[in-house]
């Protein structure tokens, strides 16, 4: 007699129960990422966005947190020191491009005050300094 674990039938109805628990499993984490929009992790291909100050720059250009913005004035910027230098090459106007938590690119543009090049007024993830 043939057992039934032994049976290609099996085999396959195994494989579709691993898929459908698969799928609710990444349906869930899904749900729950959705729930939690100030949930930020520390990016590698921009700077990530943790907080926007009100009444800055940040704020007029409605930047949000999880934001990454990726090119600054032009210069592509990858941790908090190369932002600060890229927002000084035009103290005065910033443009930015970021992606959003969506994953669409953005352009946003906004003057900062004159003599404050580092009031842009986000908080990102501090540098490794060593």
């Amino acid at each position: 007699m043939l057992f039934f674990w032994k049976s290609p039938l099996f085999e396959v109805l195994a494989i579709g129960c691993l898929a459908v628990v698969y799928c609710l499993i990444m349906y869930h984490f899904r749900k729950v990422d959705r729930k939690d929009q100030n949930q930020v992790e520390e990016a590698l291909d921009g700077v990530r966005v943790l907080a926007v100050k009100p009444q800055t720059p940040a704020s007029k250009m409605k930047l949000e947190i999880g934001d990454l913005i990726q090119v600054v004035n032009g210069i592509h910027v990858t941790d908090e020191q190369s932002l600060y230098r890229a927002l000084q090459t035009s103290p005065t106007f910033c443009r930015l491009k970021i992606k959003n938590r969506r994953g669409d690119l953005e352009l946003k543009e906004s003057s900062i005050f004159a003599g404050g090049p580092h009031e842009i007024g986000i908080v990102t993830f501090p540098s490794d300094e060593k």
